[in-house]
Formats: structure tokens, C-alpha cells, sequence
């Protein structure tokens, strides 16, 4: 488990919303089958990092919520995680931003 100020530290120039227990971000697209490309790109990552995220698809809004489920809260996986999918949208073309 992360200590407060790790959290914040690890996510300060993220634009992900920290909640008591959850990171959350949304990601936009130009098209639904872009949207759809995007999450297999992080269903692949979670595979390989065995951390799944929820993931709602709204067209061409994407969201996610990352959270440690047996310990109910943010621990470094998730931090990981988040990392991970914003690496994959700043490489992600087209997008919207």
C-alpha cells in the first residue's frame, strides 16, 4: 500500500481524478473503432502486469477505474497501471485531446 504523499507524488502531472480508494481517468477518440483499438492496447498491458482495470466504453469515450481489490485501495500496481495507459494514448494516433 502507498503511503499519502507517494500517491500524489507518482500522479501530480497525470491528469487522473484520485479518489479515496480509486484512480479514474476518461480518454477521447475520433471513432468507436478507435476507442476499441485503444483498450485492446491496455487489455494486452494488464495481461502482462495481471491488473485489471474496469473499463467503460461510450463510443469514443473510454474510462477507466484502477484499484487494488483485495486491499481496497491505490497501491503501486495501480500507479503502474495508469502509467502504462498513458504511455499508450501519448502513442495512441488519432486522438483527441
Amino acid at each position: 500500500i502507498l503511503r499519502e504523499l507517494s500517491i500524489n507524488l507518482s500522479i501530480n502531472d497525470n491528469p487522473w481524478i484520485r479518489l479515496p480508494e480509486t484512480l479514474q481517468r476518461s480518454y477521447k477518440f475520433c471513432t468507436f473503432v478507435d476507442a476499441i483499438t485503444f483498450v485492446q492496447q491496455v487489455a494486452a498491458l494488464a495481461e502482462i502486469q495481471q491488473h485489471h482495470p474496469d473499463i467503460a466504453i461510450h463510443y469514443t469515450k473510454v474510462s477507466f477505474v484502477l484499484t487494488t481489490h483485495d486491499t481496497k485501495c491505490i497501491t503501486e500496481k495501480d500507479i503502474q497501471l495508469a502509467e502504462g495507459i498513458d504511455a499508450i494514448y501519448a502513442r495512441f494516433n488519432p486522438r483527441i485531446t
